[in-house]
């Protein structure tokens, strides 16, 4: 009997990272769940991290208002969204430690919370784009440098990181997949 409970954690295991693995950089703003809950996690979604990108845009007050109200006016469909998608991820995580193993109600969840990210992917993409349309040419200018600041910077971090394309790893460097 201890080695099914072995088998069975060992099985949990895999699952809950294979779960994180597949969810965080479908996240609104890519970096993952920080384990606050979706209500955090939708804040993502409405600019959180293109807010701190707009801290040094000396934003007029009337930008500043638009891009309140463009932030916030999804907020309730991207919570909902959210309790849906933790709602499937602990369906998944129950289906998988079931005594009786369902391959295909697992693959129904699964491409619920593939629908799930993509909607919310797309929702954070239209929210950006509604923001940058906001800003005047200038603001975007200075926007785009610092963007490259600071993709300079996540390449030094991450220099030489098996996977990373571009930096290192499969498909990236010279001449790899990813830059042809």
């Amino acid at each position: 009997m201890k080695h099914g409970k072995f088998i069975r954690n060992g099985i949990f295991a895999v699952a809950l990272t294979t779960l994180a693995a597949g969810t965080a950089y479908a996240w609104p703003g890519g970096g993952g769940f920080d384990g606050h809950g979706p209500q955090h996690a939708s804040c993502r979604h409405h600019g959180g991290g293109m807010h701190r990108f707009m801290a040094g845009l000396n934003l007029t007050d009337k930008q500043r208002d638009e891009i309140f109200k463009i932030r916030y006016e999804q907020k309730p469909v991207v919570r909902e969204k959210m309790k849906a998608l933790f709602e499937i991820r602990r369906s998944l995580r129950d289906a998988t430690l079931a005594d009786h193993y369902d391959a295909k109600h697992v693959k129904t969840l699964a491409d619920k919370q593939a629908k799930l990210n993509a909607e919310l992917i797309v929702m954070r993409s239209d929210t950006m784009h509604r923001i940058y349309s906001v800003l005047n040419p200038a603001q975007k200018k200075q926007l785009e440098e610092i963007r490259k600041q600071r993709a300079e910077r996540f390449a030094e971090r991450h220099s030489g990181k098996p996977g990373m394309p571009g930096i290192g790893g499969p498909g990236g460097g010279p001449g790899g997949y990813m830059n042809q």
